[in-house]
């Protein structure tokens, strides 16, 4: 229980953290260029968060 527990709080931030990077994806699209960096950034910050939780998680 104590597995199935830990897998679906895992599952559900990757999830999270899979729909926020098509939103950024997206508002990088519509707001150009420019703004790419910016998101390629909030994209690597929440790809170290998800990677954090998971280590966190699986201890």
């Amino acid at each position: 229980m104590v597995a199935q527990d830990a897998f679906a709080k895992t599952f559900s931030f990757w999830a999270g953290a899979v729909a926020q990077r098509a939103r950024l994806a997206v508002y990088a699209d519509h707001n150009g260029r420019a703004d790419i960096t910016a998101t390629a950034r909030r994209v690597q910050a929440l790809d170290r968060l998800a990677d954090d939780a998971y280590v966190s998680e699986n201890l």
